[in-house]
């Protein structure tokens, strides 16, 4: 239950934190906001008491069970009492006279009120890094021992095609999947659908998007009964009937079904470069962005880098969205010709 309590009393609080009486204390932060709807998460990064942060984000032990009481990667404020002060500016089209880099490909961000971006602004280039470390970094022994929700539910994305770097599994997807999701985006099997709570989870794919020896793979899963046509996706998918659970469970239980996937080259983000060119003349023309007449292939190559600076070159005339996506294809690349 969300309480509002003035800002010094979560500092104290914070301020209070040690080794002894960490568990406690996070607990006792748990539901608490600030006048202006700041989680501690927040607190914590503005007061600069990242000793603080640490704990909060860290598994702590509640009735003899471990839990997590905040993720930093999810949104950090709510409703306050007094309008919000916070000057981040999170925008990454903000450069309106040369349009350079307008159309970069988004890599999944968090919410603009998450700690995370919070720390992506700190200046301390130390601290900062520090931080994301921090964010990264959980001990996954102790993780995989908690229960089914014994967790904060992560922030909904709606498009996990676009999750091109390990990073944001760990950002986006909850801890029974995480591993599961990890394992199938270094095979190169993008995901459509990944839904988690503490009743059930599933993974859903797109028949599309996979080789035709993976598609055998969940043909055969569905005659089994462990897959199921679910409108024009495929989804395995569990039901968590026992309230013992773990994480480590759920995993080992996709685990086994995963591993029958096999490595595939890349279906998902490669484009076109003329393609794309008319996609970026189309969008420039609301801006009164004038192009060549009739350009060259290097024109168009020069245009398509200039306004999306992480188009990365793949062969000819083809790109990918997202330079680690060519990472990810040369590591394939590797594999196949036995070269790793």
């Amino acid at each position: 239950m969300k309480t509002i309590v003035k800002r010094s009393e979560i500092i104290e609080l914070l301020l209070n934190i040690n080794d002894e009486n960490k568990d406690q204390i996070v607990i006792k932060l748990k539901d608490l906001y600030d006048e202006e709807g700041k989680n501690p998460l927040i607190v914590s990064l503005e007061e600069k008491l990242y000793r603080s942060f640490y704990s909060l984000i860290n598994p702590v032990q509640y009735n003899g069970e471990y839990c997590i009481c905040f993720d930093p990667f999810n949104i950090s404020v709510t409703t306050g009492k007094k309008h919000i002060n916070w000057d981040i500016d999170d925008s990454k089209y903000d450069n309106t006279e040369t349009f350079e880099g307008f159309f970069d490909t988004r890599d999944n961000y968090c919410s603009m009120y998450s700690a995370y971006t919070y720390i992506l602004h700190i200046e301390d280039d130390i601290i900062r890094n520090t931080l994301i470390n921090m964010c990264f970094n959980i001990d996954y022994d102790i993780v995989k021992k908690m229960k089914l929700g014994s967790y904060p539910s992560k922030d909904r994305i709606t498009n996990y095609n676009s999750i091109y770097k390990e990073e944001d599994i760990i950002k986006y997807i909850e801890y029974p999947l995480q591993e599961s999701i990890l394992s199938l985006h270094r095979k190169n099997i993008p995901v459509s659908r990944v839904i988690t709570n503490r009743f059930s989870s599933s993974i859903s794919f797109n028949m599309n998007n996979l080789s035709k020896e993976n598609q055998a793979v969940l043909k055969e899963l569905i005659n089994i009964g462990l897959a199921k046509y679910d409108s024009d996706l495929i989804t395995i998918e569990m039901i968590h009937n026992n309230p013992n659970y773990t994480i480590e469970s759920i995993n080992m239980s996709y685990k086994a079904i995963i591993n029958l996937f096999k490595e595939q080259e890349i279906t998902i983000g490669i484009i076109n470069i003329e393609d794309y060119y008319k996609n970026i003349c189309y969008l420039l023309k609301h801006y009164g962005i004038e192009l060549p007449t009739n350009p060259t292939i290097t024109d168009i190559i020069d245009i398509c880098k200039r306004y999306n600076t992480k188009l990365t070159h793949k062969t000819g005339k083809l790109y990918y969205i997202h330079p680690s996506l060519k990472e990810r294809d040369n590591t394939y690349t590797l594999k196949k010709n036995n070269m790793v």
